[in-house]
């Protein structure tokens, strides 16, 4: 039995010795001389206990030495010195792996793009250029002789600049918010490809709250077109009474008449100053974002939380397997090892982001950035160092439960 033992032992120290010496990762040279004696000893039908415990761990050193080569390798007759041929699952591995390449950077353009139109959009919910155009209005008509001695005569340079400085920021916000609206546009039909994405899966989920939620968008453009059509209302009579005056029979109506009728005035007045400022404020059509922001906070989830995260931990592991096969000093992988491992890379890079999502200081929510997409990319590349992590927190959590039991 021991020479059985004895045998196999050397066949195994044989072939791991062979592959050492070759590559010049042998640490234990007395090893060779045991190899020789044992063999021997096996020709001989002898029996060495001290011989064969000796050689067990010179074998057990060995095989830690030309890790990550393993004696099932060694054992199938691989060789390194032989050339590796292109074969069909190769060809559809490199073609995945340019595809994979291509898909990532493609949402992770979409998931930067998005997440710029989003802080723009909350940016521009608050702006209120509406209600901005009717103190502009105010102010006009409060300081009206004091605003034009200014700008006839130079005087009155506060007040001159104080109306200079809104009239030009009014136009600012308006040239931004209409070039905002084809990039939101844009943005929120990429993010709603991600967003189907996760729909397919949750099908039964659909209902009247989404066919609702259509006719917002389209009320929404709806409005924006009109606004963008612009009001055909004169420019005269802004600063002057002329514009719907009060009259008699205002005065004498009843007073919710009278309250309806002076406010139709009043909206007829800042639509025709919104006219001749060359701004789109309508006070009664205002700029709502609401679903838009919804709709790009939603996206940004699923692409930050799910998507890209798996993308990157896959494409860590694939490139792991990339560098394996290009070198010819390691056996290359079963191919159904390569795709477990690549799906484990993009559960990995899932599970990162669930504990790796930085703050973002303010109080709008905080979506993943691309420093955590690289640290899925790494977890990817070695899983080894997300389960040691986990191992960790595991150990560390079930000392504290522990502590707190006692």
């Amino acid at each position: 039995m021991k020479n059985n033992i004895m045998e196999d032992l050397v066949k195994d120290s044989t072939l791991a010795s062979q592959f050492a010496i070759r590559y010049g990762k042998i640490r234990n040279i007395d090893l060779l001389d045991d190899i020789e004696k044992a063999r021997k000893c096996v020709d001989n039908n002898q029996n060495d206990s001290d011989l064969l415990l000796k050689l067990e761990k010179g074998l057990n050193s060995l095989i830690k030495d030309i890790s990550p080569i393993t004696l099932r390798d060694l054992r199938s007759g691989w060789s390194p010195h032989e050339s590796r041929k292109a074969d069909i699952p190769s060809v559809v591995f490199s073609v995945s792996c340019v595809l994979l390449i291509i898909v990532t950077a493609y949402w992770t353009q979409v998931y930067d793009r998005a997440s710029t139109v989003y802080k723009s959009t909350i940016e521009l919910q608050d702006v209120r250029g509406s209600e901005r155009v009717i103190k502009l209005l105010g102010f006009l008509m409060k300081n009206k002789d004091d605003v034009l001695e200014s700008m006839g005569g130079g005087n009155k340079d506060v007040i001159y600049e104080s109306f200079n400085k809104e009239l030009f920021d009014l136009e600012r916000i308006n040239i931004r918010e209409l070039n905002h609206r084809e990039i939101l546009d844009q943005s929120v039909r990429e993010i709603d490809i991600a967003r189907n994405i996760t729909s397919h899966f949750f099908w039964w989920r659909k209902s009247a709250e989404e066919l609702q939620q259509e006719q917002i968008v389209s009320k929404y453009r709806e409005n924006y077109k009109n606004q963008v059509a612009g009001f055909k209302i004169p420019k005269e009579g802004i600063i002057d009474d002329n514009v719907r005056p009060v009259s008699d029979q205002i005065i004498n109506a009843p007073d919710i008449d009278k309250i309806n009728s002076m406010l139709g005035s009043f909206i007829t007045r800042v639509r025709a100053f919104n006219s001749a400022i060359s701004v789109n404020f309508d006070p009664l059509n205002l700029q709502d974002y609401t679903f838009y922001i919804y709709k790009l906070k939603d996206g940004l989830n699923i692409l930050g939380s799910w998507i890209l995260p798996c993308l990157y931990g896959m494409l860590g592991a694939a490139v792991f397997y990339i560098r394996r096969l290009l070198d010819s000093s390691i056996p290359p992988a079963p191919w159904m090892q390569i795709t477990y491992r690549i799906v484990l890379g993009g559960f990995s890079g899932i599970i990162l982001v669930w504990f790796w999502t930085p703050g973002s200081g303010s109080n709008q929510p905080s979506f993943a950035n691309i420093s955590s997409f690289g640290l899925a990319f790494i977890v990817g590349f070695s899983t080894d160092v997300l389960f040691q992590a986990l191992d960790r927190l595991v150990n560390y959590m079930a000392m504290a439960i522990g502590n707190a039991s006692q």
